[in-house]
């Protein structure tokens, strides 16, 4: 696959203010695509990389990539599906219940959900009796998530399908996007279609990575093409008001190592609970408004790739052998800003059956499925899927001495 200048473009503005004040504040190189998976039968081929360039507004501090990658190309045919995990089926078993329980919406009432994926949160809350829609643009996935319990729609959620929602099934009192916000280049008008669908004093609710959690935990490599902005509170709650959403909640959530969930309501007045200006003073009080917080991350980010080279190559130097475990979309920034090339893992192995019997994007490296770990029985496990450490852990108790963490820190055993 070779990308050209209508595949990709350079932010000029900033996305959620428009502001042109923008500065470079931090580039991790350049990587190919983060799920350019392409399968063993054909050969690798090349892969056209890409700057991972961060900029940063000086008008309203967010933080975003300067290189946009046509959605097209990123989405339409997706590799990551929510129901192959463990861990974020259990995530959205309690989320639904959370909504249940804290938005109080009653039964029969409709609920969108924007980049459903394979519809494992609908299912979760179809089963309190909501009338459910997912919208989600990536064919090989939507294909198969079609139910009797919800309405799975094939498309990027835009001006056109709006219309349609509208006209074939009404308002909408709720309205769901997770790990979906930081995908979207103009998210200005998905706000202004969410505003517009949602019943008065209606809900949305996303789910996002925290930047805070970025900078402070050194989680660099949920930076890839895939995630355009890179998300405050700050930041967030003007943005929002501009179109009559409301903050009135920020709930902390573990997943990807540090995110938020947002709760935003269709009146500007609603009253805000406590954990909107908790943020906000949290964020003032790390310097997240300032340059000096990312300057701090640049440096810490340089001393965690020495110290994981450093093991990488002492043991390769050795005649050890190491196995990546997990192949998300971070892996490819990882792996590239580690300079982690041919020869450095024997193979990777992912339970995503869209993922086995590829090459990882570079072509450096084969990902197999799990049961080659026990065949080969490795020296080390590298955990690349860090986020889901302890579960790979606990599954995989035959190596338990074996396996490294390499983010938040370097971590053996």
């Amino acid at each position: 696959m070779v990308l050209n200048g209508d595949l990709v473009e350079l932010t000029s503005v900033c996305r959620l203010c428009s502001s042109d004040k923008l500065d470079l504040v931090l580039s991790l190189g350049s990587t190919p695509l983060a799920n350019d998976f392409r399968t063993l039968s054909s050969p690798p081929g090349i892969y056209e990389e890409i700057p991972l360039d961060l900029l940063r507004c000086n008008s309203c501090q967010h933080v975003q990539l300067a290189h946009v990658v046509s959605p097209e190309l990123l989405f339409k045919n997706y590799a990551y599906v929510s129901g192959t995990s463990s861990s974020f089926v259990g995530h959205f078993k309690h989320y639904a219940d959370w909504v249940a329980k804290s938005l109080c919406i009653p039964k029969g009432e409709l609920v969108l959900e924007i980049g459903s994926n394979d519809c494992t949160h609908l299912n979760f809350l179809a089963n309190y009796g909501y009338r459910c829609i997912g919208i989600d643009p990536a064919e090989n996935i939507v294909t198969g998530a079609e139910s009797n319990h919800y309405v799975s729609i094939c498309s990027f959620f835009n001006q056109k399908a709006a219309d349609h929602i509208r006209s074939n099934y009404g308002e909408v009192s709720l309205i769901i996007a997770n790990n979906v916000f930081a995908h979207i280049k103009d998210l200005s008008n998905t706000i202004e279609l969410v505003s517009s669908l949602l019943k008065p004093s209606g809900y949305l609710v996303f789910e996002v990575s925290y930047l805070l959690d970025v900078i402070e935990k050194t989680l660099f490599d949920t930076i890839y093409h895939e995630h355009l902005d890179y998300h405050s509170v700050n930041a967030l709650v003007p943005f929002l008001e501009k179109y009559g959403l409301g903050v009135v909640d920020v709930i902390p959530i573990s997943s990807h190592g540090g995110s938020i969930r947002v709760v935003a309501q269709l009146n500007p007045r609603a009253k805000r609970n406590e954990s909107v200006q908790q943020f906000l003073d949290q964020e003032k009080h790390s310097g997240l408004d300032t340059p000096a917080a990312l300057l701090r991350f640049s440096k810490n980010l340089t001393l965690l790739a020495k110290a994981n080279q450093k093991f990488l190559l002492e043991t390769r130097s050795d005649g050890k052998s190491i196995v990546g475990f997990g192949a998300p979309a971070k892996m490819t920034t990882l792996t590239y800003f580690f300079g982690i090339t041919t020869g450095v893992f024997e193979f990777i192995v992912d339970d995503s059956p869209l993922k086995q019997n590829t090459y990882a994007p570079g072509g450096h490296t084969k990902v197999l499925s799990s049961e080659h770990l026990y065949n080969f029985n490795p020296d080390f496990v590298y955990i690349l899927a860090w986020n889901f450490a302890e579960s790979i852990k606990s599954k995989h108790k035959d190596f338990e001495n074996r396996f490294v963490t390499p983010v938040p820190f370097l971590q053996l055993g």
